[in-house]
């Protein structure tokens, strides 16, 4: 499996797509658990023969060979597209008979690696590319924004702004007022359909495209769409795709583009601080283990191009209005602890709503209040939307990944915050949950 210098850039591209691929996207049922140990590439880069490896016996290894022949036209179908190659060449898969001889087992999770990180470049210098040569733009973010969607979105929007770029940031809700002292936020149009026509639609901070809500639903207007994010689970639905779950924040992976698109970091004051704000909100004020060396060194740079860390904590959690203290002394008498004090319980009412003047924007940070409890391991705040559904906001600190949890009921998120909607009673609710999250602890 001998490639020239420009084969082997394409087919490390090649596999680490198709890894992606099976195993978030494939269901075929005779396809198990399979490695993509190499491949070789004719010269004309036409024709590939992709070499594998799998456990089970002979019948379960040509049922995955059958398996991996019928799927071979989507996976040259999304190659196609994802990788933007000129030509897509044919998919023959040959077991690996060198790993039966133990000759490439200690080297197989090293080149799955490289080969995912060449795929992590090479869609960095794609989107990079596509920046340059594009001129209009729409910038959005999920529903119910939190720091890490708007901090990215107004980031990157300031930032292309700057390059000379027609841009426009809209979003399907307002602002919510705790962020209203972002530098830019006053620019973020409330847009429930967008009816104007753009080069390009980026996407910063969203799991899925249904996290978008209405905006996109005139889809034709938009010529490629952008997908940022770092949720696990992210299927990679934009035309081109920044996916990085190891990233502390969205907000990180816009740094990492905006230094793409101009080596020298153009980064002013008012970008800094959105995009150091992301941050601070996705590691919970650096409390939860996606704190990580890298991600410290992006905020001290950050810092050092005009971010306030105390002017943002001050803006961030330190501006409550009275109705926002009541709210949180009537949320603070539903406080409860489960299975053993590991688990502790918040509700917020729609009545609470009415009888403080505030509205489900106002409950941000409601949970790190019963995440503070000492002994507890996951915090979970219920608010009521309608009369038997609820939101659930959960919180861990590092035994539990509630991201999984939160899958369970539809949801998702990040192994430190995630979220998702149940419908019950709010004991109805609270035993569903209990009865997930004690599998975990």
């Amino acid at each position: 499996m001998f490639l020239g210098k420009r084969s082997e850039r394409v087919g490390e591209m090649i596999l680490a797509e198709i890894s992606r691929l099976l195993l978030r996207e494939v269901k075929d049922p005779r396809i198990g658990f399979v490695t993509l140990t190499g491949i070789d590439l004719s010269d004309d880069l036409r024709h590939a023969k992709v070499y594998i490896s799998a456990l089970g016996d002979e019948g379960t290894k040509q049922k995955t060979l059958q398996g991996l022949s019928s799927c071979a036209g989507f996976l040259r179908g999304r190659l196609g597209r994802e990788l933007r190659l000129r030509y897509v060449p044919e998919l023959d898969f040959h077991w690996d008979t060198s790993i039966a001889h133990g000759v490439r087992i200690s080297h197989v999770i090293d080149e799955l690696k490289e080969s995912r990180e060449a795929a992590a470049v090479f869609a960095m210098t794609q989107v990079a590319e596509l920046i340059q040569n594009s001129q209009s733009f729409v910038i959005t973010s999920h529903i119910d924004p939190d720091g890490d969607a708007l901090g990215g979105l107004l980031g990157l929007g300031l930032f292309l702004r700057q390059m000379g770029k027609q841009v426009a940031l809209k979003h399907v809700q307002p602002v919510p007022e705790t962020y209203r002292f972002l530098p830019g936020s006053e620019l973020i149009e409330v847009c429930p359909v967008n009816r104007e026509p753009y080069q390009v639609g980026i996407m910063v901070d969203c799991g899925d495209m249904s996290r978008v809500g209405t905006l996109f639903q005139e889809r034709h207007l938009i010529g490629t769409f952008i997908n940022i994010d770092h949720h696990e689970s992210n299927g990679g639905f934009g035309d081109y795709n920044l996916l990085d779950p190891k990233a502390a924040a969205s907000s990180e992976i816009v740094y990492r583009l905006i230094s793409a698109v101009d080596p020298g970091k153009a980064i002013t004051a008012d970008i800094a601080t959105n995009l150091f704000t992301g941050i601070l909100v996705d590691t919970g004020s650096f409390h939860y283990g996606n704190t990580t060396p890298e991600v410290l060194m992006v905020v001290a740079d950050l810092v050092a191009r005009g971010a306030s860390p105390a002017g943002i904590t001050r803006n961030l959690y330190e501006q409550r209005s009275l109705p926002q203290l009541r709210l949180l002394g009537e949320a603070l008498l539903t406080v409860e602890c489960a299975l053993a004090g590991r688990v502790s319980l918040m509700v917020v009412s729609e009545e609470m709503y009415r009888q403080t003047g505030t509205t489900a924007g106002d409950t941000e940070d409601l949970v790190n209040f019963a995440g503070s409890l000492a002994g507890v391991e996951v915090a979970i705040l219920l608010k009521q939307k309608g009369t038997a559904q609820y939101k659930a906001s959960l919180r861990a600190k590092d035994r539990v990944n509630v991201a999984l949890v939160a899958e369970r009921f539809g949801g998702g998120g990040h192994p430190n915050a995630a979220g998702c909607h149940i419908d019950g009673t709010p004991e109805e609710v609270k035993a569903r949950l209990l009865s997930v999250i004690q599998e975990f602890l």
